[in-house]
């Protein structure tokens, strides 16, 4: 297991900063739960204590969140999910809750609703995972900014022990040709 990256993020940002739109809290207590950000930036952050931080993105944010628990043993739980905020209010920070017909999913320990783009859980799914994701920087690209459908692909194959195909500045070309054709990409 490789150490979680540093969580360096100022506390209580200023408040001109958007409003956020899902809020959770990461929890880092070396070699007993490990909670982290892969890639994502929060509008706000806030530290709890010592161990905990909590973080809210603006609707429309993408990010990864690597949840790890060892014992005695070793691992006894593994978990990446990449998500995008949906756009509702969050009640974390003092908001109205979301509007009915909010079709977004609820994760859990997250409040606010979201879009899945990729859940797994076992130590070799979400290893192989973030090797794709080491793949995207490795040409260039912010993993936050590629194709929802890639996401999609990544969380097909990887369920089910097929290998994804490897993400490519072509392919991200491609994509936000098909998106301008429709709407704006964000």
């Amino acid at each position: 297991m490789q150490p979680a990256p540093a969580l360096s993020f100022p506390d209580k940002q200023r408040s001109s900063a958007p409003e956020p739109a899902v809020v959770f809290d990461l929890v880092f207590e070396t070699r007993r739960i490990e909670q982290w950000l892969r890639f994502g930036t929060p509008s706000r952050s806030e530290t709890l204590d010592p161990w905990r931080l909590r973080v809210g993105f603006t609707a429309g944010a993408v990010f990864a969140r690597v949840r790890w628990r060892g014992g005695p043993f070793g691992t006894t739980f593994s978990h990446l999910d990449i998500l995008r905020a949906r756009p509702t209010p969050c009640p974390a920070f003092g908001h109205e809750t979301a509007p009915s017909g909010d079709f977004g999913c609820s994760v859990s320990s997250i409040t606010g609703r979201v879009d899945v783009l990729v859940r797994l859980s076992g130590w070799g799914r979400v290893q192989q995972a973030l090797r794709l994701i080491d793949g995207i920087e490795a040409v260039g690209l912010d993993p936050t900014g590629i194709a929802p459908d890639y996401w999609h692909h990544v969380h097909a194959n990887l369920s089910v022990g097929l290998k994804p195909r490897a993400y490519s500045l072509a392919r991200h070309q491609a994509w936000l040709d098909r998106a301008a054709l429709h709407e704006p990409v964000p």
